[in-house]
């Protein structure tokens, strides 16, 4: 990446003011193991927040949220 470009980028990113990363994670219904799988081997001392957003029908209902804490030892 040129220097040039480093800048417009710098330009168009909303600086955070948190003390820490937050990381964005989204997928369909199908990604749904490769979150589990991730979420295990996924420290809970990282210090980071995971943002996770799936793609699912609006007419499902959905046991997500218990299906990644059982992965996680982070509170989901």
């Amino acid at each position: 990446m040129t220097s040039e470009n480093q800048a417009d980028l710098e330009l168009n990113v909303a600086k955070s003011h948190l003390g820490f990363p937050v990381v964005g994670i989204g997928a369909s219904a199908g990604g749904i193991e490769a979150l589990r799988r991730f979420l295990e081997a996924t420290t809970a001392d990282s210090g980071m927040a995971y943002v996770v957003v799936m793609h699912l029908s609006p007419d499902h209902e959905s046991s997500l949220a218990a299906i990644l804490q059982r992965a996680s030892k982070m509170p989901v």
